[in-house]
């Protein structure tokens, strides 16, 4: 099945029984990763990720995320 029949979430301690892919990483990558600090790419590049599985159900996951302006003014005079 595709993404479109699937709900994206997670619940501590329940593993998908036959997951697209498995993505193994550290919360401070993950941070690195979030805050532009580093590239996915480069996390798996240099082995602070591993991925298992397969690698395009990652890239269907990111294409549904939004990315987010920062540094706009909240208010204005």
């Amino acid at each position: 099945l595709g993404l479109e029949n699937r709900a994206l979430h997670s619940i501590k301690g329940r593993l998908a029984e036959l997951p697209d892919a498995t993505v193994t990483l550290t919360r401070g990558t993950l941070i690195d990763v979030i805050t532009g600090a580093s590239t996915f790419d480069e996390a798996i590049a240099d082995g602070r990720i591993s991925l298992d599985g397969d690698a395009t159900a990652l890239g269907r996951i990111f294409g549904h995320l939004d990315t987010f302006m920062s540094g706009f003014a909240i208010v204005e005079p």
